[in-house]
C-alpha cells in the first residue's frame, strides 16, 4: 500500500505513530493536476484507491475512462455535491457498482463513496 501526503508533518506523524510492520510506503507528494494522477498510476499500478485529497479529487475525474477503469475498488471522499455527482457519473459510465457511502457527521457536505468494478 502506498500513502501519499503533501504535508511532511503528516508523513512524519505516520512514521512516528503507526506500526512499522504494516505494508505501507509513505510518499510525500501532492496531487495538483491530472498528470500527477497519471504519474502515480503509471509508477505504482494501484488496484485499490482510497483518496481524501481535499477537493483535488477533480484531477482524478479528468482521467480517461480507460485510465480510471484500471482501478478495481474505490473509496473516495468527496468535498462537494459536484464532486460526489462527478464520481457517481464516472462510476456508472465506467461500469462500477456503487455499493456504499458514508455521510460524515462533522461535515455534512462530505461523503465517502465506495465502488467496485462490475463483474
Amino acid at each position: 500500500m502506498y500513502a501519499f501526503d503533501v504535508d511532511p508533518e503528516e508523513v512524519a506523524w505516520y512514521h512516528a505513530n503507526v506500526d512499522n510492520e504494516q505494508p505501507v510506503t509513505t510518499i510525500q507528494q501532492g496531487i495538483y493536476c491530472v498528470d500527477d494522477v497519471r504519474n502515480i498510476w503509471n509508477t505504482y499500478k494501484p488496484k485499490i484507491v482510497k483518496c481524501d485529497i481535499e477537493e483535488a479529487e477533480s484531477n482524478i475525474l479528468q482521467l480517461s475512462d480507460a485510465e480510471f477503469s484500471t482501478i478495481d475498488l474505490w473509496a473516495v471522499e468527496t468535498h462537494s455535491d459536484e464532486l460526489e455527482q462527478g464520481f457517481k457519473d464516472k462510476f456508472e459510465c465506467c461500469g462500477y457498482e456503487l455499493f456504499g457511502y458514508i455521510n460524515l457527521t462533522h461535515a455534512t457536505h462530505v461523503r465517502v463513496l465506495f465502488a467496485r468494478k462490475n463483474k
